[in-house]
């Protein structure tokens, strides 16, 4: 009775789905949200496959003290299972494949993504309200994690030396 079970054991682990190798050996994912006629924040997030961060906002045009932006340059630190994550959605939604996405109105912020592997970087442009659901979503994933980031400040260095 014993062997059986062993044996349906073995069966069922080497039959089991196992985890499928990425297809692209992603070194770097950046993302840069540019300008627009108002208030909207100005940055630039990169995160890299070893969990270095950096981060580096500008001021709006239109900027008020309550805002409280991030300006200035940051270091942060994310987890290898964050980096995998958002790999894995760079993989699912076929990000090499995707083109610039452009909409035909005024006073936005474009997004630019941009994807490093040992072979190739890929950018792409974002800009409109009416994202297609895989662009946005990506977008929206890289995004949430530069909010979840505990991003220190760099001390800037003093340029009277």
């Amino acid at each position: 009775m014993n062997t059986i079970i062993n044996i349906l054991m073995l069966t069922l682990f080497a039959f089991s789905p196992k985890a499928k190798p990425p297809r692209h050996d992603i070194q770097q994912i950046s993302i840069r949200q540019g300008p627009c006629y108002g208030a909207c924040p100005i940055y630039t997030a990169t995160f890299n496959k070893d969990g270095s961060a950096t981060f580096e906002g500008e001021k709006p045009r239109f900027h008020s003290p309550e805002m409280n932006l991030r300006i200035g340059k940051f270091w942060g630190k994310i987890t290898m299972e964050k980096f995998d994550s958002l790999a894995e959605i760079i993989e699912e939604v076929d990000f090499f494949k995707m083109s610039n996405y452009r909409e035909r109105v005024t006073d936005l912020s474009t997004t630019y993504i941009t994807v490093t592997t040992p072979e190739t970087t890929k950018t792409i442009e974002i800009y409109g309200i009416h994202i297609p659901e895989e662009m946005e979503r990506l977008r929206r994933a890289i995004k949430e994690t530069v909010d979840q980031t505990s991003w220190q400040k760099l001390e800037e260095a003093d340029e009277t030396e």
